[in-house]
């Protein structure tokens, strides 16, 4: 979270020869050069502050306001890349550097980061040495994997460990994020559109795999945006075009959200190397790192509005019936005509009865007239003793940030 940069200045010394105080803490001082008359002082003032992250924060949200146009410009770039720093800055795992069973390390790994790791079979009375003084949620959770020989299974409910060392050998960690070359595909075509002899392609399609830490949600992202690519042949890689390079992630947020798949073309090298001596880049992504509940009572009218963060969303029916069905049908605000602009909004709007028991989805629509956009949830009785007919509407803010998520592999084989 934000934090202040406090100067302590001791001052020592008689007469003239004493040393004066500091004029302002050092990133106010960055925040000025901000609007510098030099462009390489300005960007390098960027930077600073950039690499700062939370210690910069509170001076940059004051440059937000500044009079000067350039330097409230370039703070208004930087406040969202900081903000995402803090909210994607990972939790850290010291794990006993004695020998301990595999249940005492997932213990420890839940008691520090709220996250539940599962073995499966549950583990036996062997003892490991894991040796993680200070270390990242997915850098425990690899060694652990490492040493019992088993394998990460993400699912709705946790993460398991399994029987089994089947995973590729290419994964890097970037913080909070888990990153692994999964597969890649090579394809070759001749296009004889330009006539004789025709124009050969070659293909690379990269297919890799990231894993977020739970507490966040993956909307989307993407494509792979490629730094630097050399086979061993000295031979530089090209990205192609961008026909093809998906970000995929699941269909419902309540699944495993925190999982996504990219795929990243590349032309080959007409060197033809055999091994991709470097391959590294970025996947911008989007995600979830903060939900906030918003309750809805409705009263029976038509058009009852309510604001969830910067958007206004009115209820357009809801409909409870005896029998513990209920309807509910919400203008949202206007949308791109994309899919995942839809899912979104139904991802976020759940019902609970008076004893807070969500009631289960049992059918969704959407509908757009014009600029105005509408979407529709059924959903019926809770299960149990301890249940009710539905009472309120819950429509979740979301606070969603954009990362991008390094990596960097090397001496990778080619097909």
């Amino acid at each position: 979270m934000p934090r202040s940069l406090i100067a302590l200045v001791l001052c020592a010394g008689f007469g003239p020869s004493a040393e004066p105080p500091l004029k302002a803490p050092f990133p106010e001082q960055l925040t000025r050069q901000l609007g510098a008359p030099e462009f390489a002082t300005r960007e390098q003032a960027s930077e600073s502050l950039r690499a700062l992250g939370a210690a910069a924060l509170p001076a940059v949200q004051r440059a937000t306001t500044s009079d000067d146009p350039e330097i409230r410009r370039r703070a208004l770039a930087l406040l969202p890349a900081i903000q995402a720093r803090i909210a994607f800055t990972p939790r850290r795992v010291a794990l006993d550097p004695r020998p301990i069973t595999l249940a005492a390390a997932l213990d420890s790994l839940r008691q520090q980061t709220g996250y539940v790791v599962t073995a499966d079979p549950p583990a036996g009375k062997e003892l490991y040495t894991f040796g993680v003084p200070d270390g990242t949620f997915w850098e425990a959770v690899d060694r652990i994997a490492e040493r019992t020989n088993r394998s990460i299974v993400t699912t709705r409910e946790n993460i398991r460990l399994v029987p089994g060392t089947a995973r590729s050998p290419f994964t890097v960690r970037d913080g909070a994020f888990r990153v692994t070359l999964e597969n890649i595909h090579e394809d070759r075509h001749i296009d004889f559109s330009q006539g004789t002899p025709g124009r050969h392609d070659h293909k690379l399609t990269l297919h890799l795999s990231v894993l977020a830490e739970p507490r966040f949600a993956i909307l989307g992202g993407g494509p792979a945006q490629f730094a630097e690519v050399v086979d061993d042949r000295g031979g530089k890689l090209r990205e192609a075009p961008d026909e093809g390079r998906t970000l995929y992630f699941g269909w419902d947020i309540t699944g495993t959200e925190y999982e996504a798949s990219v795929h990243g073309l590349l032309r080959r090298s007409p060197k033809q190397g055999t091994r991709l001596a470097t391959v590294s880049g970025v996947i911008p992504l989007r995600a979830v790192v903060e939900r906030r509940r918003v309750e809805v009572v409705p009263t029976g009218a038509k058009g009852q509005k309510f604001r969830v963060g910067d958007d206004v969303l009115a209820i357009q029916q809801a409909k409870f019936s005896l029998t513990g069905d209920t309807t509910i049908n919400l203008q949202v605000p206007p949308l791109e005509i994309r899919e995942t602009d839809w899912r979104s909004w139904h991802q976020r709007v759940t019902v609970e009865d008076i004893w807070g028991n969500r009631l289960p989805r049992t059918g969704s629509g959407s509908e757009r007239s014009g600029d105005d956009c509408y979407i529709s949830g059924w959903f019926g009785r809770p299960s149990g003793w301890f249940n009710a007919p539905a009472r309120r509407v819950i429509v979740e803010d979301w606070i969603v940030l954009e990362y991008k998520v390094r990596f960097t592999f090397k001496d990778v084989p080619l097909p």
